[in-house]
This record gives C-alpha cells, structure tokens and sequence, in this order.
C-alpha cells in the first residue's frame, strides 16, 4: 500500500518516485530519530522545537508576549471569531499601512484599535487616518527600499530592544491576492527564521534571526492557510489542540522554497515522508493532510522550508 502522497513536477524523476514509493512504510512503522544524517554516515543530534500554533479558535491565558502585524489584504467576516481570537491573544498590534483600511472594513464601530500604523501610506485612506489617528501612532515611512511588512517588523524589532524582551509574530494576510506580494510573505518568513546576524533585509539590517527569539507565523483568515518556516537546527513538533474540528483531516504542505532540494522526514501526516528528497523541479509534498488521529505532528528537514496547513474550524 502507497503511504505517501506526492506530487510528480518532472517526467525524469518518474523513476526516482517509484524507488521511494517501493520503500515507503506506513507512519505506524516508522521511528523519528531527532537526528540529522550526514554524508560519512553519521548523526547529529537535534533539539526539539515545540511551536505554538495561533489562537485562532480561543483567546489564549498564556501570557506570551505577541505581536500581530495586519497586512492589506482581506479579513474573513465568515468565521470572524478567528480574528477575534488573534487580536485579543496579542499585546502588540501594528497595521502596515492598507492594513487600516482592512481592520477598518472589518470593525467599522472601531472597538479593535491598533497601536502602531507604519508604512510609505499611499494605500492608508485619508478617513481611515483620521478615525485612527487619536489612538494610534501613525508612522510615516517613505522608503521604497522596503515593503511595508518589512517596515512593521523593523519597528517590532525597536520595541524589542526598547523594552528588553521579544515577541512572537502573527502576521494576519498575505497569502492571497497577488502572487508577488505571496512569495514575498513566505521570503520573510524564510528570512527571520534561518537568516543570519546582521543580515540586511529590505534596506534594514536585522540583528539576528528570530528562530532563537520567538516564532514567526502568517496566518490569513480570507485563504484560510497558514504558514512557518522550518529550518534545519531542529525537530520542529507541532501539537494540535483537542478543540480543532477532527471530522476531516486537515489539508498541509511541505514547501522547500529557495534551495534546490531538502530532505523531509515527517511523522503524523497521512502520507509521512522518509527522508525524502522534495524540490520545486522534483517530488513535492502538498496536498498532504493532518489525519483526524494526530496529536502531534513532527517535521525534520535539513534546509530551510515552509509548512503550511489549513485554518482548522472550532469543534460544534
């Protein structure tokens, strides 16, 4: 029986998949060793990486400190709860510029009030800035060097050092519409997870990556998805809570965006992966689903990828 789902991008590597399928075993065989396997045979021990996936279906009592960026792009009001959940769990709120008009749109009544509104402001209409504008630091950014998403995460790196203390990051958006503006939101996330200190991004130079600092995830309501970076110095573990809807699995991806090739070994997915060589030009892993039995997804890779999965639906 074929354990694995995956998808064929290139005819000549046809031959490839079939040899892997051979050798596919079912998740309930298969071992997670926390190691990394290198060419001379050997190992190297890996850490784990618990992540917290976003509140979307509760506000959380946990007090850890996080920032939730709003980009310009739509807001769901189909399950608006998820949004809710998002900004009442955060302590830092910052909109990038059109990203007013989108919590505007959404909360009219203007109860949901951001601190921090940054960017080149072209898109920030001018009624939305007045509404705004008692309540909120509007921040005027003229530099076209940067997006605003990199702007907003400059200014959530300043109160960082201002206040001695880091932030997990929610980016609400950017995984729909133009298809640019989407690969630029997964860039980011790749950059602030495996980037290296001092590494200039976007025009600013950000002092480390944020995989030792707090995670980093997008999460857009409108496409339902969202999205992490893994990179390679850990077994990245990814709990599911108990209140996510189980009746129908959920819908994931492995997505090894900017390196030529990565190999996966995964644990929980419907169609686990064995150390397995994915590429954008070869084998690729989407599609894949998060049975309903699964407790505990675990992730091994030895480059960077993204992880993506669809927003879940609170239990009835």
């Amino acid at each position: 029986m074929v354990w694995m789902k995956l998808t064929v991008l290139c005819a000549p590597m046809l031959h490839a998949c079939v040899q892997i399928l051979q050798y596919a075993r079912p998740p309930s065989e298969m071992t997670f060793k926390n190691f990394v396997r290198m060419s001379n045979g050997s190992s190297i021990q890996k850490p784990a990486k618990n992540w917290s996936t976003p509140n979307l279906l509760s506000p959380t009592e946990e007090k850890r400190r996080t920032c939730l960026i709003i980009l310009n792009t739509s807001i769901s009001t189909l399950q608006p709860e998820r949004f809710h959940n998002l900004w009442t769990s955060a302590d830092l709120r910052i909109c990038a510029d059109g990203g007013a008009n989108r919590l505007h749109d959404f909360d009219p009544e203007l109860e949901l009030r951001p601190d921090y509104i940054k960017g080149d402001l072209d898109s920030l209409r001018p009624s939305v800035r007045e509404l705004y504008s008692s309540s909120t630091c509007i921040i005027h950014d003229p530099s076209q060097n940067s997006t605003d998403l990199g702007k907003c995460i400059e200014l959530v790196e300043e109160i960082e050092r201002s206040e001695g203390q880091t932030y997990q990051i929610v980016i609400h958006g950017g995984l729909n519409g133009r298809l640019d503006q989407t690969l630029h939101t997964l860039h980011t996330l790749l950059i602030l997870e495996s980037g290296q200190q001092g590494q200039i991004v976007e025009g600013y130079r950000h002092q480390t990556s944020r995989r030792h600092l707090g995670e980093t995830w997008v999460v857009d309501t409108h496409s339902g998805s969202m999205a992490c970076a893994l990179e390679p110095s850990y077994v990245h573990r990814f709990s599911i809570p108990a209140e996510w809807e189980r009746d129908s699995n959920l819908t994931c991806g492995l997505l090894p965006l900017g390196v030529d090739s990565a190999l996966v070994t995964t644990r929980g997915l419907r169609w686990d992966l064995d150390n397995t060589r994915t590429s954008m030009t070869g084998l690729l892993s989407t599609s894949n689903q998060v049975a309903t039995d699964t407790t505990l997804v675990e992730i091994e890779t030895d480059r960077a990828i993204i992880w993506t999965m669809e927003l879940p639906s609170a239990r009835r």
